[in-house]
């Protein structure tokens, strides 16, 4: 009896490997996109009434935080900020489900958005995109800074997790200024993930041993993966186990330095 062909297997992954790589985002994982970034500033502006006052805070709002990754890099390497709105066929996108999100009859699209196996598959296909514009950032700061590896994974982060950074400047639009809560002070799983995944990317070829293009699939599974686990169940942060064996020798305990009740109130 013969067992599985291993070379066919191989053959069949690289073939994911590189049909995934090579997949639009647009439409399909932009919109998903764009729905959980609409839903987010609805979230965080409490609910319906900014939309009905400021409809066009709402909007500029909206228009931020889907295009927070390409808006933020651009800052960082002296591009036209305006660039990442001047797709037009993505800006009417976007705003379409901004209008939806807030102004859609009996408040249907938000209902069916939070329905949990819609709202399930919509987190994965956010993090297919997101492992895409992971590396995306990754190729877009090695254009111009070829030799830095910072540079690289700096834009790498931004591009998978701009919307985190993104969220404090949103709120100055609508009059809310909390720079407390900000991502350099409290990295979310989301951050850790786009750190460690734009890392990877940036090792040059030959150092893993694997291509690119598999790298990227197995780096939007493995997103997948934690979004979902995260999503179902209550296991917390996955890498604070890992974070208090190694901070604690590298840089000491919180309580010497005598802010004990500030780690209590954080954890």
């Amino acid at each position: 009896m013969e067992g599985p062909d291993l070379g066919a297997f191989a053959l069949d992954l690289d073939d994911l490997a590189e049909a995934f790589a090579h997949l639009a985002m647009f439409p399909l994982f932009e919109i998903a996109h764009y729905i959980l970034m609409c839903q987010a500033v609805r979230a965080d502006s409490g609910g319906l009434g900014l939309s009905r006052k400021h409809p066009l805070a709402t909007w500029v709002c909206c228009m931020l935080m889907c295009s927070a990754g390409g808006v933020i890099s651009s800052l960082l390497l002296g591009l036209p900020l305006i660039g990442p709105l001047s797709k037009t066929p993505n800006v009417l996108l976007a705003s379409a489900i901004w209008y939806l999100t807030f102004y859609s009859p009996f408040d249907a699209v938000h209902k069916l958005v939070n329905f949990a196996p819609v709202l399930l598959f919509t987190y994965c296909v956010k993090e297919l995109h997101r492992s895409h514009t992971i590396l995306g950032g990754v190729l877009k700061a090695r254009k111009e800074f070829s030799a830095s590896f910072l540079v690289q994974v700096c834009i790498g982060v931004i591009g998978g997790a701009g919307s985190g950074f993104m969220l404090n400047f949103q709120r100055l639009v609508r009059g809310k200024w909390s720079p407390e809560t900000n991502q350099i002070l409290h990295p979310t799983v989301v951050l850790k993930e786009c750190l460690i995944s734009a890392v990877l990317f940036t090792l040059p070829a030959g150092v893993l041993p694997i291509t690119q293009d598999q790298l990227l699939l197995l780096t939007a599974i493995v997103m997948v993966i934690v979004k979902v686990t995260l999503s179902l169940t209550n296991v917390g942060d996955p890498f604070k186990p890992i974070e208090n064996v190694l901070c604690v020798p590298i840089f000491g305990r919180v309580e010497a330095t005598g802010n004990a009740g500030v780690k209590k109130k954080y954890e």
